[in-house]
């Protein structure tokens, strides 16, 4: 069952802070119908069953639409602030000292709240290469072309090149290996079905020899937190084809225990509800 009476923008422009809404949506969920797409889902990649259905469901289905209520915070002008304070304490210290000798990798993944990490890695100085969709970006925002990349508009090579210089004058570059880095697929087995991966940021690791964290702003109840966790580099003798699939599948741990254990962060499955939540 669907919920077409919930509307982000319109939830977003009621009376009362951020915080008041996320706890309003908390209650909603537990109260409203299971959505049927949740409960399959859960049922047939988590094995979900009986009494630990119903309350998966609902933080699942808590999780997309405060993400969604988020994404519309963060690009209206007003109420960007408001998003942003949700992030609790972030600690870049790891990547700071990295980055004290050269370029970063930081590996995202489609989890937490949408567009999160991405907007607070653009409130530190550093200039960030950012690989992302840029359909959504609002106008009012400051001039961002020379820090995001949209995979829609650049071929594989030049995403690569100028990555990789970033690199090299010790930039951070940021990116999901989930999404459309490059044509090629790395295909992982788990939760019952495959997952695909982009070899693009393994490729960047391997070539340019520098570290990588996987990097993830995640939801803590009302709170996000930013998670960050070295990416071991492989084996040296190993070959390029497996020497990235063993660099995707050490950044695939992390994000595994999250779908594992937090539906809360699930934003993969929000694609099935932005339509109808009018995002």
């Amino acid at each position: 069952m669907t919920d077409p009476a919930y509307s982000a923008p319109h939830h977003a422009g009621a009376m009362g802070s951020l915080v008041e809404k996320l706890d309003w949506l908390r209650e909603h969920a537990r109260e409203r119908q299971p959505d049927a797409r949740l409960v399959d889902w859960g049922r047939r990649h988590l094995d979900l069953t009986g009494d630990d259905l119903a309350p998966w469901v609902a933080r699942a289905w808590w999780g997309i639409a405060a993400g969604e209520l988020l994404r519309v915070y963060l690009y209206t002008r007003k109420q960007r602030h408001e998003a942003l304070a949700l992030l609790e304490n972030p600690d870049w210290s790891d990547i700071e000292h990295a980055q004290a000798s050269g370029g970063v990798i930081l590996a995202a993944s489609h989890l937490g709240p949408p567009k999160f990490g991405m907007n607070a890695l653009l409130t530190r100085s550093g200039n960030p290469l950012i690989l992302t969709n840029r359909r959504d970006m609002p106008d009012w925002l400051p001039d961002l072309s020379d820090l995001l990349i949209d995979p829609a508009t650049a071929d594989r090579a030049q995403i690569m090149l100028r990555a990789a210089l970033h690199l090299r004058q010790g930039g951070l570059v940021y990116a999901a290996p989930d999404g459309g880095f490059s044509g090629a697929i790395i295909e992982l087995q788990a939760f019952n079905r495959s997952w695909r991966f982009s070899p693009g940021l393994a490729a960047l690791a391997r070539i340019i020899r520098r570290p990588a964290f996987t990097t993830l702003a995640l939801w803590e109840g009302n709170a996000i937190r930013l998670r960050t966790r070295p990416v071991p580099a492989p084996d040296d003798d190993l070959p390029p084809d497996a020497w990235h699939r063993a660099w995707i599948e050490s950044h695939w741990q992390h994000a595994a225990e999250i779908i594992r254990s937090s539906p809360e962060n699930l934003r993969f499955l929000c694609s099935m509800f932005r339509k109808e939540f009018g995002t």
